[in-house]
């Protein structure tokens, strides 16, 4: 059986904006893919409201998320996909730029390529996703965040690019409520889980092809 942990923030925790309560399983985007993929894999749902990718004192409430993410991973162990959606947060920050938020996500991602948790002491494969940007209507509220957020895509591809991970755009098929122009609404969720369940098909596909390969070449002739 496979093993795929989802990290993230308050869209991967399963926030229902207008009321702050958690969508349940069946609803959130990670529960939907445990649902697809059914017995062949373990989803592990990591999502906390308020997690950063770097920000924050780690010594609190676990919001640092790169602080957090090696015990995660080492608490799962062997893992075989780990999907990361994170930044929304960070755009609070307004000191922060695009880039400053995408450097604490190339820091994430040089942990997972780094960190022995996968199988036979491999590192795990990555799904980089960039988070939904912010809606525009609520620029002025959201203030240049809301620009900011469109700014982390290409930036993210980027990043996965260098590492050979894959990437997804959230925001190319879910945005968030109107209702906080932040969290997906159970609509969103579902479209977000449409999305991500083939492409995590496909990896975990390459995952089985190339350890038969490797099991084939084992074999004494």
């Amino acid at each position: 059986m496979r093993s795929v942990l989802c990290f993230g923030a308050s869209n991967t925790w399963g926030y229902e904006p207008g009321t702050g309560r958690r969508f349940s399983r069946s609803v959130r985007w990670p529960g939907r893919l445990q649902q697809a993929l059914g017995d062949s894999a373990i989803v592990y749902e990591e999502g906390l409201n308020g997690r950063t990718t770097n920000r924050g004192d780690a010594n609190r409430v676990p919001t640092n998320g790169y602080a957090y993410l090696k015990p995660c991973l080492l608490s799962h162990a062997p893992v075989d996909l780990v999907i990361v959606m994170l930044g929304t947060n960070d755009l609070a920050q307004p000191r922060l730029t695009a880039q400053d938020i995408a450097d604490g996500m190339q820091e994430i991602v040089e942990l997972l390529a780094s960190t022995a948790v996968g199988q036979n002491w491999q590192p795990p494969a990555m799904l980089v996703m960039s988070p939904p940007p912010l809606l525009e209507h609520l620029a002025e509220l959201y203030g240049p965040a809301v620009a900011r957020s469109r700014e982390l895509a290409p930036l993210y591809r980027y990043i996965a690019g260098q590492f050979g991970a894959e990437f997804l755009d959230a925001g190319e098929f879910a945005q968030p409520s109107a209702i906080d122009g932040v969290h997906l609404d159970a609509e969103g969720h579902r479209a977000l889980a449409e999305a991500v369940i083939p492409v995590v098909q496909r990896i975990l596909a390459r995952l089985d092809a190339a350890d038969a390969a490797i099991g084939s070449a084992e074999k004494p002739e």
